[in-house]
């Protein structure tokens, strides 16, 4: 988000530059950034209508994730699996997150889409 000496170059910034976009949209607002720990991925909504829908799916947890992964070595299975732990983030905002039984309730599902066996 814009503030101190990332104000000129933010995403909000660099799409409000875009004349063709800002012609198109009503504006553009930063909605939520999926899974900031892994980098993850920004939403952004081009209307503040639209903003506030995603917004309350996502704070009643009705937004479903879903990661396709390319994993080097043996699958240990090939059958589609679960993982249900607790995952808990550092409350210091430090990049840590980790199972841990006083985290957030958490689901994984795991399906192997192929295999390459180079």
């Amino acid at each position: 988000h814009p503030c101190g000496n990332y104000r000129f170059n933010s995403v909000l910034q660099i799409l409000r530059q875009s004349e063709k976009l800002r012609s198109q949209v009503e504006g553009f607002w930063i909605v939520h950034r999926i899974d900031r720990m892994t980098s993850g991925l920004l939403m952004i909504a081009t209307s503040f209508e639209g903003a506030s829908k995603v917004t309350r799916l996502i704070r009643s947890n009705k937004v479903k994730k879903k990661y396709l992964a390319r994993v080097e070595g043996l699958v240990p299975c090939m059958e589609p699996f679960e993982c249900n732990e607790p995952i808990w983030s550092d409350p210091a905002g430090k990049i840590v997150c980790r199972v841990d039984p006083c985290g957030k309730s958490a689901a994984t599902r795991f399906v192997s889409v192929s295999v390459n066996r180079e």
